[in-house]
């Protein structure tokens, strides 16, 4: 079918800003598992599975078993990528049985490493995975792992006081197809902002994560559309001040916006390792809900992530909801693709509940999840 005209818009916007956008994954050494090469062990109790609800591509890894394939797993060093740092450290990889390896982000990104089957599985933003898949990358979404992350600040003393009156202003973000784009976009647009290519009202600017603070500070922007830890640290900085944030906005507050990607060829020839690497992140998101403060020292002290205030890490992680969620997943990249082609931001003629039942995959031994 022939693109239209916004989906060649996006495909450019995309292309034009690639080394911008970081889906939450940044580059770092990618640190030792800690741990011995793993015995095989029985699955966690998938009670509560929804593997049975409509739909879904259902994939019975309970009938596989593990063939020793060490799975290649994508370190980000985004704080939010805590469950997936945890899983390392607390074992939970070795308790599932299977051995992993870990792939450093370097200069690419999640999304790129998954499509040259550099690696297997990972973490990423939902947002900005949207944006690749409408541009056919292939993969497979099966688990949200939290709420929260996304920001918009202003100025700490702006008079703006809430997101309609950014009409008319300058908004910087990371990158013009990065998720603190996307989440802005999605937040306008719901309170009546003109956000499409024919009805644009407001202007988004894009800049390093290492410049946004002092553009707004002087002046050059008139908000910041991101995620943690910069939107945090500009807030604790004193520069800005929330006027949105996705972890405590009624109407965002319970949408994942990261999830558990995994290449399609992966899922297909090693289903039992990874339903094993989705229950091992369901651990770890467990961990960090009821230790933040030990799960910001872990992540700083062994280099999951850049160097930060670890007070500040345990706050931000208190204010996420590490649900690990199957169905949450599910709903946050249904809810997500409606609102990006309602803005113009994906093809208009995607048929977006094919896409999700390709792209949205459930393990019949993976609980919907471990947190209440």
């Amino acid at each position: 079918m022939k693109r239209n005209k916004k989906r060649i818009l996006a495909g450019i916007m995309i292309l034009s800003l690639f080394l911008t956008v970081l889906s939450g994954c940044g580059s770092n050494p990618a640190p030792s598992s800690g741990a011995d090469s793993p015995a095989a062990t029985e699955p966690s109790s998938a009670a509560e599975t929804p593997a049975a609800l409509p739909g879904r591509n259902v994939i019975k890894s309970s009938e596989a078993e593990y063939d020793g394939y060490v799975v290649k797993v994508v370190l980000g060093s985004g704080i939010c990528g805590a469950p997936l740092h945890m899983a390392m450290e607390q074992g939970y990889f070795a308790e599932e049985g299977i051995e992993v390896e870990f792939v450093k982000v370097g200069d690419s990104t999640i999304h790129d490493l998954i499509a040259t089957g550099k690696g297997d599985c990972g973490y990423a933003m939902l947002p900005d995975t949207i944006l690749r898949i409408d541009q056919g990358f292939d993969c497979r979404i099966a688990l949200g792992i939290h709420t929260g992350c996304l920001e918009i600040l202003v100025k700490a003393d702006s008079d703006i006081t809430d997101i309609t009156k950014l009409r008319g202003k300058k908004i910087g973000v990371p990158g013009l197809a990065s998720s603190g784009r996307v989440f802005a976009t999605r937040a306008l647009q719901s309170k009546g902002v003109g956000v499409t290519a024919d009805n644009m009202e407001v202007e988004f600017v894009a800049f390093s994560r290492g410049e946004l603070s002092l553009m707004l500070e002087n002046g050059t922007i008139d908000a910041v559309a991101i995620n943690d830890p910069t939107a945090g640290t500009i807030v604790d900085s004193g520069v800005g001040r929330s006027i949105l944030a996705n972890a405590t906005h009624p109407d965002y507050k319970d949408e994942i916006c990261c999830v558990g990607l995994m290449g399609p060829k992966f899922v297909e020839e090693h289903p039992y390792a990874a339903a094993a690497f989705l229950r091992a992140i369901q651990k770890g998101g467990k961990f960090v809900t009821e230790n933040p403060v030990e799960t910001a020292r872990i992540q700083i002290e062994k280099n999951y992530v850049a160097s930060g205030d670890p007070e500040l890490f345990a706050r931000l992680h208190q204010t996420y909801d590490y649900r690990t969620s199957v169905e949450g997943g599910y709903t946050g990249l249904l809810s997500n693709m409606q609102d990006l082609q309602q803005a113009g931001l994906i093809s208009g003629d995607l048929d977006i509940e094919k896409v999700v039942a390709r792209t949205y995959t459930v393990f019949d031994d993976v609980p919907e999840s471990l947190l209440k």
